[in-house]
């Protein structure tokens, strides 16, 4: 039998047994009529095979989910259009599925659990209605003016796993439309946050009993993934069962109705192990990021644990920037995930014409979809991050806003990371920073994956005197997400104020020097490297420093008079005792 990737519809006459049992001559020559003035034409105009019909009903094969969709569509409204002529004294009423997925052929027949899924689709359509899979959707190439609720995960008869499904129908006036100009319209939908799926590992080892390892590499990374609520993770028993061979990345996704699949290989040699991973878009069949992971054989378990959050911190932010590439490129109305992944490339240019630019897209993101979590955490956080660049002076109103937002995010789901970090944040600019380190320690046990909160734990930690344990959990964020020059820079100035306030003088001086090589155009590392130089009794060098941070900015260094980063008072002098001893603080503008 061969094997091909196929669009999928299966329809169902409404009440065909009841219709059969008034008067049975008069049904089956009303469906004929059906049949050859609706349901041929618009099939035939799909290019689609009718592969069997079954008494009160029908299986279809497509080449396209998009012939296969507007088959379906022009189906149910040429139904309704038959019944308000009065051509019929009760018009036909179908329910109709739609899905893609692998199809075994034999003869003129298809078989196959794609098939399955299509017809439990069409059982759970209303009449009239067509039901279609996520994984259906994701296919659409051309634009079509659709109405997409979206039904969630269901649980379908006879199917090992969830089917995310979406109700469809028209835009109001579209069909009048649509044999005019079908690049005119565009895919609608509230959310369509991407789907994941964690492939088995492959062993390559020549010691098979590995194989255990492998397995359990990739249950921790379904688990630690699935703790980032920006999109779904795929269920251990339906990804596992692509076990083995030579995969294709593309069908895979479209049996598991995922758009991204991690996948990888475990060698182990000696006393050292080796891990590979590639996260792949399974749509375009293209790698959007590899990895290879080196490590001794000490404590198999040990190093299970670090390499699956060390993978899950890359690949999160990995799958969010393929996202937002993705929605610049298509050409369609941007779905509430469009928003957000455009939002946060907004948001991370951190500047404040990004952080209005996140906020639009946030705003537009949390309006298709009110239960978005992550989105509204966003939101609360544009608020905090344009006060501390100077966006805004209104310090006040930034931060009631933003806990005004974040509490709606906890609201929805109060175990959200993201969340949880960004209520902390606010916090901290409260001046409860008791509370904003509790609020970080959540967000970290909720996702130790996030890199964000094991730094802010860390940075927390300092700010509340407790410095050395701080100096390890930034130093565990740096090592999750090693890649990230975005806020690498900004860690190193945590790390080294952390060593510069416990008179670690040299590593707080080689943390700083890394700051700048990474953002050498913004005052605040020149003005961290001044400290940490005039601490050492280099002062021509922290002269310069000095002169580099306020030629970056005109008047930043007097706003950093101001600048009280502990509660101990002590602290804070110590901080800028080698600038004071030099006499080069308080400075002066034009120093």
């Amino acid at each position: 039998m061969d094997r091909r990737l196929s669009a999928i519809m299966v329809a169902d006459v409404v009440g065909y047994s009841r219709l059969m049992s008034s008067d049975e001559s008069a049904t089956l020559s009303r469906l004929k009529r059906f049949k050859r003035a609706v349901f041929d034409p618009a099939v035939a105009a799909g290019c689609g095979r009718i592969v069997k019909l079954m008494g009160d009903g029908a299986l279809v094969e497509f080449k396209s989910v998009t012939d296969a969709i507007c088959a379906a569509l022009a189906i149910q409204e040429s139904a309704d259009r038959v019944g308000e002529t009065g051509g019929d004294v009760a018009p036909i009423r179908l329910r109709i599925g739609v899905h893609v997925g692998d199809v075994l052929v034999q003869g003129h027949d298809i078989y196959g659990n794609g098939v399955n899924v299509a017809s439990r689709l069409e059982s759970i359509a209303p009449p009239g209605g067509v039901v279609v899979s996520a994984a259906a959707l994701e296919h659409v190439t051309t634009d079509l003016d659709l109405l997409i609720e979206d039904l969630g995960a269901i649980e379908l008869k006879n199917i090992d796993r969830p089917i995310r499904a979406c109700s469809l129908s028209r835009a109001p006036g579209a069909s009048a439309r649509a044999n005019q100009d079908p690049a005119l319209f565009n895919i609608v939908t509230p959310n369509r946050r991407p789907f994941i799926a964690v492939l088995p590992f492959t062993n390559l080892s020549e010691d098979k009993t590995q194989d255990y390892f492998a397995d359990g590499l990739s249950e921790d990374l379904i688990d630690a993934l699935s703790r980032w609520r920006s999109f779904a993770v795929i269920a251990r028993n339906s990804s596992f069962a692509l076990r083995g061979g030579d995969i294709d990345m593309r069908a895979a996704g479209a049996a598991l109705q995922a758009r991204y699949i991690l996948a990888g290989s475990v060698r182990a040699k000696g006393e050292r192990i080796r891990v590979s991973a590639r996260l792949t878009d399974a749509e375009e069949n293209r790698q959007v990021w590899s990895e290879q992971f080196d490590r001794r054989l000490d404590d198999l378990f040990a190093i299970q644990d670090d390499i699956s959050r060390r993978i899950a911190a890359i690949a999160a932010p990995e799958l969010e920037h393929a996202e937002h590439i993705k929605a610049r490129q298509h050409r369609r109305r941007l779905t509430a995930w469009d928003c957000y992944v455009r939002g946060m490339h907004g948001f991370n240019l951190e500047t404040c014409e990004g952080y209005a630019a996140a906020r639009s897209e946030f705003e537009k993101a949390v309006s298709q979809d009110p239960n978005f979590t992550d989105a509204w955490a966003r939101l609360a956080w544009t608020h905090l991050r344009a006060m501390v660049e100077g966006c805004t002076d209104d310090r006040s109103t930034a931060i009631e806003t933003s806990l005004r937002l974040v509490r709606r995010a906890l609201e929805i789901d109060d175990s959200s990371a993201v969340a949880r970090l960004c209520l902390g944040t606010a916090y901290v600019w409260s001046d409860m920073l008791d509370e904003g380190l509790a609020e970080a320690q959540r967000a970290l046990q909720l996702n130790p994956s996030y890199a964000h909160a094991a730094m802010a734990v860390g940075n927390r930690l300092d700010l509340v005197g407790r410095s050395i344990e701080g100096i390890e959990h930034m130093r565990a964020g740096l090592e999750l997400n090693p890649g990230d020059p975005q806020h690498r820079w900004t860690y190193m100035l945590y790390l080294s104020r952390a060593h510069l306030s416990v008179d670690r003088l040299e590593a707080a001086l080689d943390w700083v020097r890394e700051a700048v090589s990474l953002r050498p155009d913004h005052p605040d590392v020149h003005f961290r490297h001044a400290l940490c130089l005039a601490h050492l009794d280099r002062v021509p060098e922290a002269r310069g420093a000095l002169r580099r941070s306020e030629k970056c900015q005109s008047g930043f260094l007097r706003t950093r008079r101001e600048w009280h980063p502990y509660r101990d008072e002590a602290r804070n002098e110590q901080i800028f005792a080698g600038l004071c001893r030099h006499a080069l603080w308080p400075a002066e503008d034009g120093v």
